[in-house]
């Protein structure tokens, strides 16, 4: 068991002192206390402490966001300061309590980024993986060819830790939401299995007890395997609580999985696929009704669009894209300005954490957020290490994107070139035209990366002093 000696001691002196704490038990991810004397609760120091993911105040609860070793950290909390052990409650959500529309908010990203920190390490070793093939390929250096055994080893490795994404999510979303762990992994892999792509792209109808299925690609997903664990944890309780105990080791997991497969490919799973549908079609519309809204809408787009990705909403809003590309001849300037600038926005993200950034760990992170960005093309390990773990950098990134896009809109620059590829050399995106616009798309680029990144370090951690 790994030492929190420095983590316990640095939580309890902000909360004001053992002697402060009149109660205190855990539940999946976070330390609970009830406190004597609210007024002796250092909030600002509590939001500073590496380990802490985050807190909360439910009711009379002060709620310490720790992660999956909350257990581990409670049990040496109770021996260092001999407080009383309870059990470990059940609920990850409180029932008591005001819901706010923040505070919604607020539990949903806390979900998804406690849920997605366990699975950093398998997409940083994929990241790196992947640059090999990348580096070495016949794109750079040409010291690999694309037949080689080397070359086609890294890729399909270093594709790993993204493609089966949905896999790795639905372990740690039941770890996090208190579900059976080989169920959330079933869940995941259900939404990669073969025969579930094969219906997807065939087109053919399909249905599930009769419910049409929406068809939609889950591959390197992450919303859609945690938004179903979180309803299968729900309905796992359900069954483990009226089902017989003698016969819950066949009837629990089978019960629960029939319930679960409509609501995990009918409702939950294509989620994200059907929104984009929609915000797809008001994109166009929008920008058909003039100039002033055209640029309204394009500056949009570039400031959402990280989270059309972390939604899978971004698939159709590429499509519809790719549909005006080819109307106009080879061009677009609405859609893919705003998705390519909202990538470099990213990059900028990284390079103001990494300035920012006093902890060596945490610098070394953001060097290699940025390395496997900027040559890989990689962003996921920034988007949720960075982004979603600290919330208030992902918007500084937003706000860079916007402005570069904003900018595009202004001036009419244009995508001449369809670039599959999120590294620098996505750059080429805004060649193919007139010089001047590829000027302009250079010039849009800095502008998203500096803004992101001066945004980032003046504001993106202003309660993270020891980042």
């Amino acid at each position: 068991m790994a030492n929190y000696e420095n983590l316990i001691t640095e939580i309890v002196e902000a909360v004001g002192g053992a002697e402060n704490i009149t109660n205190a038990w855990h539940c999946v991810t976070r330390l609970r206390f009830e406190l004597k004397d609210w007024g002796l609760l250092k909030g600002d120091k509590l939001d500073r402490i590496k380990g802490v993911l985050g807190k909360s105040i439910a009711g009379s609860q002060l709620q310490v966001i720790i992660g999956p070793t909350v257990a581990d950290v409670y049990d040496q909390l109770c021996d260092k300061y001999h407080l009383t052990r309870q059990e470990a409650v059940d609920e990850n959500l409180d029932a008591g309590g005001k819901l706010t529309v923040r505070a919604a908010i607020n539990n949903a990203i806390s979900a998804l980024a406690e849920s997605f920190i366990p699975i950093i390490p398998a997409v940083v070793a994929s990241s790196f993986v992947s640059l090999i093939p990348t580096v070495l390929g016949p794109t750079m250096l040409k010291v690999l060819s694309a037949e080689s055994d080397l070359y086609r080893l890294f890729t399909f490795v270093g594709n790993v830790g993204f493609y089966f994404l949905p896999v790795f999510m639905g372990w740690s979303a039941a770890k996090r939401f208190g579900a059976s762990q080989i169920l959330g992994i079933f869940i995941g892999a259900m939404l990669l299995h073969p025969t579930l792509i094969e219906i997807t792209n065939s087109g053919v109808p399909f249905t599930v007890y009769g419910i049409p299925m929406y068809a939609a690609s889950y591959a390197s997903s992450t919303i859609p395997a945690l938004l179903s664990v979180w309803a299968m944890s729900y309905i796992e309780k359900f069954f483990k609580k009226y089902i017989p105990h003698a016969l819950h080791m066949v009837f629990v997991p089978l019960c629960t999985v029939l319930v679960m497969l409509p609501i995990a490919l009918c409702l939950f799973g294509p989620l994200g696929t059907i929104l984009g549908d929609k915000l797809a079609g008001f994109v166009l519309w929008v920008a058909g009704l003039g100039w002033l809204p055209r640029v309204l809408i394009g500056t949009i787009v570039g400031g959402v669009f990280i989270f059309a990705i972390m939604f899978g909403m971004h698939i159709p809003l590429f499509m519809i894209a790719i549909g005006v590309y080819t109307a106009n001849g080879g061009s677009e300037g609405i859609i893919m300005p705003g998705m390519m600038l909202s990538v470099f926005a990213l990059l900028g993200m990284e390079i103001g954490a990494f300035f920012k950034a006093k902890d060596a760990e945490n610098k070394a992170l953001c060097a290699s957020y940025i390395v496997t960005h900027a040559v890989g093309g990689i962003t996921e390990p920034a988007i949720f290490g960075i982004g979603v773990r600290y919330k208030t950098p992902l918007l500084m990134s937003c706000i860079g994107a916007a402005c570069g896009a904003f900018f595009c809109q202004i001036f009419n620059v244009l995508e001449y070139t369809i670039v599959a590829s999120s590294n620098l050399v996505a750059v080429t995106a805004f060649a193919g035209g007139p010089t001047k616009n590829f000027i302009l798309g250079i010039i849009a680029i800095v502008i998203s990366i500096v803004v992101a990144a001066v945004m980032t370090y003046l504001f993106g951690f202003k309660n993270e002093k020891d980042f």
